[in-house]
Order: C-alpha cells, then structure tokens, then sequence
C-alpha cells in the first residue's frame, strides 16, 4: 500500500500535468489520432521527467523540504519540453562531444 509521501508525491504529478493541459496551446491542423498521441507524449514526458528528475533537481538545487512538491509539479508541467530539448539537441550534443575526443586523440592528448 502507498505511504502518504507516496499519494501526495503523485497528487503533485497530475496537479502539474493538470496545469500543463490548462495552459497548452490549441493543435490546429492535426488529427484526433495526432492530437491524443501528443497528449499521451506530454504526460507520459511530464511523469518521467518528474519521477526520475525531482530527487536530482533538489539535491542539485538545495531546495529545501517544504518546496519539493513544488520541484514534482514544475517538472510535470515542464517535462515534456525538457524531453524535447534532449531527443532533438541530443544528437548534435553527441557528434560534437565526439568531434571534440578525436580532435584530443589525434593531437596527442589522449596518450
């Protein structure tokens, strides 16, 4: 059975996907089938970045007890760009860091 820590911790989570559904821009253009693979993206992104995410951001952040649930709800909210930036700039983030290591291997450094 879930803890308290547990039902409010995912109360937190469908707040911020709530929200971010309140506040998300009209799809134009798009299917019905279009428009609910989207929506099931964002809260699938929002509940992994929120669920995987929380713990490091306060650690990194020192954010204190009382603001955690707040840390859980801006990551729903915000999860699915978060994952955006990511799969899109991965690649190129990936050929550089590469581009970068043979440079370093083939001017010696890597000796």
């Amino acid at each position: 059975m879930m803890d308290s820590n547990s039902v409010r911790f995912w109360t937190a989570i469908c707040v911020g996907l709530s929200l971010k559904f309140l506040f998300a821009e009209k799809m134009e253009g798009l299917t019905k089938a279009q428009v609910r693979k989207r929506a099931l993206a964002g809260i699938v992104a929002g509940a992994s970045a929120a669920f995987y995410g929380t713990d490091h951001v306060v650690a990194y952040f020192s954010v204190k007890e009382e603001s955690y649930l707040l840390v859980v709800i801006g990551l729903a909210f915000t999860g699915e760009h978060i994952v955006r930036t990511f799969a899109e700039r991965g690649p190129a983030i990936g050929s550089a860091t590469v581009d970068a290591l043979v440079r370093v291997i083939t001017k010696g450094g890597g000796k």
